[in-house]
């Protein structure tokens, strides 16, 4: 016959050993019983028990995800380029024009020109310099 305890009635325990032995209700044949399970059995059942053979709290890293290229590990790993900052220059002259400076490293750069608009990139930036164009 099944266990008549309401769940109200039990003691909460905030952490399970692996020994621990929980109830669990089988019912494969329309007719429940309660049965036991132990902690190391439930989660054998379950589909995830480690990370690279690892388990408890785990920080993934690019080579714990397989079949992703390169590319994809990469973005997936660095979220840096989500939190650019955001800067609106002021064009000038005619054209007109902005010119790219070393401080513009890494932002996203807005366009907020009505008329067309040229951006200089000069050379002395040097190698790895980057940053995004929106026109808004």
């Amino acid at each position: 016959m099944a266990n008549k305890k309401i769940f109200a009635d039990l003691t909460e325990l905030s952490t399970a050993a692996a020994d621990d032995v929980l109830p669990i209700v089988d019912d494969t044949t329309g007719t429940p019983t309660t049965k036991r399970i132990s902690v190391s059995n439930l989660m054998a059942q379950a589909p995830v028990q480690s990370v690279a053979g690892r388990d408890g709290v785990v920080t993934l890293s690019n080579t714990d995800i397989s079949g992703l290229g390169t590319a994809a590990t990469s973005a997936s790993t660095d979220f840096s380029s989500a939190f650019r900052t955001i800067t609106t220059p002021t064009f000038s002259g005619a054209p007109l024009g902005y010119t790219l400076l070393a401080s513009d490293n890494g932002k996203v750069i807005v366009v907020n020109e009505s008329a067309t608009a040229y951006i200089t990139v000069p050379q002395s930036l040097g190698s790895g310099f980057n940053c995004t164009i929106v026109q808004q």
